[in-house]
């Protein structure tokens, strides 16, 4: 079964920035945005706006590891692209179960793959680190973060930018032992090397 990871943080706290160090033979990355990465690389975006969109393409890809990068767009493209409808209802409810099949796909895809989602934080009452989505309707109804054990947060910690990795009540989580350090430096092929040698199955 391949591995769902979900990378999470605010702009600009270096979520597509970790993928420097890796190459196009690498990684299979899926654009929501379709934005040019901030470094200069041979990795070519492929772009996909929906869901459904994204989980054809991690359907459809071999390579050891897939990003899907900025993926709470998913969820605002659709609110803004379907505001004239009348039933608001119906398309959260769409938009929603949409996003399911696309995490289904991943839990459901007979391989080893690491893929990861990249998004924005959405901090409720409680400082909980969730993915960002479009209103309580979908909020409420999904918890993706809740499918997997791999729940990684981006921060510039005094200055440095990393990966809080270690599991810390607040929604950041990993399996036992997986890491050493409660932070990682935001480098997306350490992360994979750490998390296929837990498991000693990963490529």
């Amino acid at each position: 079964m391949a591995r769902l990871i979900f990378v999470l943080g605010h702009p600009g706290t270096g979520k597509s920035s970790s993928l420097r160090n890796l190459k196009k033979e690498d990684v299979g990355y899926i654009s929501v945005t379709g934005k040019e990465l901030p470094f200069k690389t041979d990795l070519v975006p492929v772009v996909a706006k929906t869901s459904l969109d994204v989980a054809a393409l991690i359907n459809k890809s071999k390579k050891p590891v897939i990003v899907v990068d900025d993926v709470n767009y998913l969820f605002t493209f659709q609110v803004f692209g379907r505001s004239q409808e009348k039933d608001q209802f119906q398309v959260f409810r769409d938009i929603g179960n949409n996003f399911y099949k696309l995490v289904e796909t991943v839990l459901n895809k007979d391989t080893d793959q690491n893929i990861y989602l990249f998004g924005h934080i959405e901090l409720n009452d409680r400082n909980l680190v969730q993915l960002k989505t479009a209103g309580k309707t979908i909020r409420d109804n999904i918890a993706p973060e809740g499918l997997t054990n791999i729940v990684l947060e981006a921060v510039n910690d005094l200055g440095e930018f990393v990966f809080k990795v270690r599991s810390d009540g607040l929604g950041v989580k990993s399996p036992i032992d997986m890491f050493e350090d409660n932070t990682i430096p935001n480098d997306l092929k350490l992360v994979n090397e750490a998390i296929n040698k837990y498991y000693k199955g990963g490529k």
